[in-house]
């Protein structure tokens, strides 16, 4: 009878209690949200990574392109977004696109049609993956185009042409007196995301996004924007100074701390947003006679 009674209470205490399973369920949590955020870190490490790797073969890229054709690419082919105008506008990074293993992309683009002819949809609407930070959330301001997150070094503002890539340009080394490893060729971008394909924010009859080189804004970025309110670098939060044209104008990273940039020289890296501004102002220019130093 003892016997008995021993097994059926063991059987009883087999099995769980309410406070017991609350108890478990608790500790699963915590411990779900202590993992978490080390969980985030490790896939943003992997995405920063990633990110970087892209930096690193844009710059080979154009480095290549230069090698092939003793000129880096043109900024924007075109001065202007007016279709009135009909220049074809097409990007930096569509002359990349055998640079970065893209033939068939390349095939479906034709050059001799402006950028956004019904022609060439197929080929806008390609996502490039090398063109694509995994970090950046942010929609394209046109669905239309598949979008790029990287950006060429106009120079330190609209219409100074001190970069290396701008509207027409024809930069080649020797052009580059400050040093290929001193000069940005381009960089990331968070804000104001346009297609890789897109040489002008808008395809209707103006100006395409306001007056001297802001048509080109999508694909090409400066130290700081025309405006006389704006403050100059990098990552700078949304202010009231024209529109917000830091943000639209400049370049931005979605990761902490600074920005990738690609150099003239083919190498890539990542630049601190403290860097001192005058630095930073040398590194954009391709011949200002400035001595970076350390950065």
């Amino acid at each position: 009878m003892n016997h008995r009674r021993t097994l059926k209470e063991s059987r009883k205490r087999s099995a769980f209690t309410l406070i017991e399973l609350l108890v478990v369920i608790a500790i699963i949590a915590i411990l779900v949200a202590l993992l978490l955020p080390a969980v985030n870190q490790a896939r943003e490490a992997a995405r920063q990574t990633a990110c970087r790797n892209n930096i690193r073969q844009l710059a080979l890229a154009l480095h290549n392109y230069q090698s092939s054709h003793r000129v880096f690419p043109f900024g924007v082919l075109g001065t202007s977004g007016s279709t009135s105008q009909n220049q074809r506008l097409h990007t930096w990074l569509s002359q990349l696109l055998p640079y970065v293993e893209q033939p068939a992309v390349q095939q479906l683009y034709d050059f001799d049609l402006r950028f956004d002819d019904p022609e060439n949809e197929s080929a806008v609407k390609s996502v490039v993956p090398v063109f694509v930070c995994p970090s950046v959330s942010t929609l394209p301001l046109d669905i239309e185009f598949a979008p790029t997150h990287y950006t060429g070094n106009a120079g330190t503002e609209p219409g100074a042409d001190n970069g290396l890539l701008y509207p027409l340009s024809a930069i080649s080394f020797r052009h580059i007196s400050d040093g290929t490893s001193n000069t940005i060729a381009a960089g990331e971008v968070q804000h104001e995301i346009g297609g890789w394909a897109r040489g002008a924010i808008n395809s209707g009859g103006g100006g395409g996004g306001g007056g001297g080189q802001a048509f080109a804004r999508g694909v090409l970025r400066w130290w700081k924007c025309a405006s006389g309110c704006a403050q100059p670098g990098m990552n700078l939060p949304e202010t009231t100074c024209n529109n917000n044209c830091e943000q639209r104008f400049q370049f931005s990273s979605p990761h902490v701390g600074g920005v990738h940039f690609a150099f003239a020289d083919g190498h890539g890296r990542f630049v601190s947003e403290y860097i001192d501004l005058s630095v930073y102002e040398g590194l954009l220019t391709r011949s200002g006679g400035e001595v970076p130093g350390d950065f």
